[in-house]
C-alpha cells in the first residue's frame, strides 16, 4: 500500500488536469472555479528579487462560521490535486512570462510560497499542504533549487 501511495504521488505533479483559469489582474490576481467554489490566487512582489505565491477561497464563497480562513479551508470537494495543479499552472505561467508581466523583472530570482496548516497540524514547513504542493513543484520544476525558510520555502527555477 505505502508503495502505491508513493507512486500515486509520483505522478500527480505530471498527470493531473488543472481547472482553466483567467488573470483577472495582469501578473497580480489570477481566479478559477471548482465546481463549489470560486479560488484566487494572488502574486506579490513583497521584494524585487521575489514572487510570493498565496491562494485561497474567495472571501465571498467562503463560510466564516467554520472558524477557520479562506487560505487554510478544507472544502472536501476531493479535488485537491486538481486546485494545486491549477495553482501551479498559473505560477508557471507567470514565470515564464515574467519578463513580458513584471517591471524589473530581471531582479526576479525565485518564487516563495508557506502552506497553510489544516486544522490539527501546526504552522512549519512539514504541513501535509507542504508536502502536496512540494511534490507538485519537484515534477514541474525539475531542475529547480529548493531552499526552507523559517516562514516557507523559496524555490529558484
Amino acid at each position: 500500500m505505502a508503495k502505491f501511495k508513493r507512486l500515486a504521488l509520483t505522478e500527480i505533479g505530471d498527470t493531473t488536469n488543472a481547472y482553466d483559469w483567467r488573470e483577472a489582474k495582469t501578473g497580480e490576481r489570477f481566479e478559477w472555479e471548482t465546481e463549489n467554489y470560486r479560488y484566487i490566487l494572488k502574486i506579490e512582489r513583497h521584494n524585487p528579487e521575489e514572487m510570493y505565491v498565496a491562494y485561497m477561497i474567495d472571501p465571498s464563497d467562503f463560510d466564516w462560521s467554520s472558524g477557520g480562513t479562506p487560505f487554510n479551508a478544507v472544502t472536501n470537494e476531493g479535488n485537491a490535486f486538481r486546485i494545486v495543479a491549477t495553482a501551479i499552472d498559473i505560477v508557471k505561467y507567470a514565470w515564464t512570462n515574467r519578463h513580458e508581466i513584471y517591471e524589473n523583472s530581471e531582479q526576479i530570482e525565485y518564487i516563495s510560497f508557506d502552506g497553510s496548516p489544516k486544522e490539527g497540524e501546526t504552522y512549519s514547513n512539514r504541513t501535509s499542504r507542504d508536502k502536496l504542493y512540494m511534490r507538485f513543484i519537484q515534477n514541474q520544476f525539475p531542475n529547480a533549487r529548493v531552499k526552507e525558510t523559517s516562514g516557507g520555502y523559496r524555490i529558484y527555477p
